[in-house]
């Protein structure tokens, strides 16, 4: 819905609406998040008992070193993020269909939807290696689709292909937690997030740099192919590894419970 209605807003009213009322959905989200309740939350410890306690800090309580084992696919997705975020519209704007790149985000996220659920059964039943796999060919497939046949018809399909590859985001950020014990989900969680923002914006940098001096879109759509493909490669390879520290947290979290 939000792609449509930005075009809707930008055509009729200009930019400077579209982002006011981006502005005005974000201030309602932080409003309605005060109204959430969350159970099972451990009560934060007194100043007294932080006092007392004076844990040394160690760099591992901010940063999950182990998540960087997830870098090389992060830079893939988020050069495949970074280009059609910043690309897609503007090219088929170039093209004279820019309607095509409304089109293209509207398509994805109604995809996405339906194969959120679907995508988790993959993951259960084969594992998350197999969901990660489709989800890296699938959107490198789009990109290049998107790169030899710039129609609008092609913005389509590769809508619905980067669709069907949402949902494979889940699927890491789930395996970079599993990284750590349970006590140090928020770490996990929180380093790979922000490995995906810096993904992106490396992608968003290289994605503009070779529209403007190498090549146009056509290069840069397939540069971010060539790299999704690549990513799926590299994750087969590296699979023996993650799950190697996977099981090595779950032997810490047994051990923790024992005790």
């Amino acid at each position: 819905l939000a792609p449509v209605a930005s075009m809707s807003l930008y055509t009729n009213y200009g930019s400077k609406w579209s982002f006011i009322t981006a502005a005005a959905c974000t201030v309602v989200s932080i409003i309605l998040t005060q109204f959430l309740s969350f159970k099972n939350v451990p009560a934060a410890p007194t100043p007294v008992e932080t006092a007392q306690k004076k844990p040394r800090r160690k760099f591992s309580d901010v940063f999950s070193t182990r998540g960087l084992i997830f870098f090389p696919m992060l830079l893939a997705d988020g050069f495949q993020n970074g280009v059609l975020d910043l690309v897609v519209v503007v090219y088929a704007t170039a093209l004279g269909i820019p309607e095509a790149g409304a089109f293209f985000f509207s398509v994805q996220a109604i995809v996405t939807v339906c194969l959120a659920i679907p995508f988790g059964f993959i993951q259960d039943k084969f594992g998350g290696k197999v969901s990660v796999i489709i989800a890296f060919l699938c959107r490198g497939i789009g990109c290049l689709l998107i790169a030899v046949s710039p129609t609008y018809t092609s913005f389509v399909v590769a809508g619905i292909l980067c669709g069907t590859a949402k949902p494979g985001n889940n699927v890491l950020q789930t395996d970079a937690m599993k990284l750590q014990p349970r006590s140090h989900f928020g770490i996990a969680s929180s380093t790979h997030l922000l490995l995906c923002d810096f993904s992106v914006m490396i992608g968003s940098a290289v994605g503009g740099y070779l529209v403007d001096y190498a090549g146009g879109y056509s290069v840069c759509f397939t540069v971010a192919g060539i790299i999704l493909i690549a990513g799926a490669v590299v994750y087969f390879l590296m699979q023996p590894a993650i799950q190697k520290m996977i099981n090595a947290a779950a032997t810490l979290d047994g051990v923790a419970e024992a005790n």
